[in-house]
């Protein structure tokens, strides 16, 4: 998991010989979404301005940070708008029956994987596609164990069926 953290004006971080300041945006990375932000208090200490897991940070933001988005070894890695238009999320939700998106839309295709249960809850196990610039969190407000990997476009098979109602993009 990905966190993007930014700077405010006279925040200025030099780390393996590459400067981060308010023109720049960090992005590193962590097992998850806690680890990740961890990470960036290592790395940056309490000296930054805002820090958004993957699935917060807007690509439109990023004309505020003319100089780009670097990892910590001062590559520059590409915008979110750069990146293959989905992502293919694996995840679960504490729904169990009835686990509508909040938002529908036919272009965005998911599917109910299975059922479990653990000591706090029963869950659901769904697989979408969802824009890559779009928060899961938009569509299952409660997803949890959340992975994810970016395709180019969305894979039918037998077992992920194209849905009836499902309209190309």
């Amino acid at each position: 998991m990905k966190t993007y953290v930014t700077f405010g004006f006279d925040h200025k971080h030099t780390i393996n010989g590459f400067t981060f300041d308010k023109d720049s945006v960090a992005v590193v990375e962590g097992e998850d979404a806690s680890d990740a932000r961890d990470n960036a208090f290592k790395a940056f200490g309490p000296k930054f301005c805002m820090e958004y897991s993957e699935d917060y940070f807007e690509p439109k933001s990023m004309k505020y940070f003319p100089r780009g988005i670097f990892d910590l070894q001062g590559n520059q890695v590409p915008t979110p708008d750069e990146l293959p238009k989905w992502k293919r999320y694996q995840f679960s939700t504490k729904l169990v029956g009835e686990c509508n998106p909040l938002i529908s839309n036919p272009q965005f295709p998911w599917w109910v994987s299975g059922t479990g249960s653990d000591s706090d809850c029963d869950f659901t196990v769904i697989v979408a596609y969802l824009p890559h610039n779009d928060p899961i969190y938009r569509y299952w407000n409660d997803a949890f164990d959340i992975a994810f990997t970016r395709e180019d476009e969305i894979n039918f098979s037998d077992r992920y069926p194209k849905p009836d109602d499902f309209i190309e993009s």
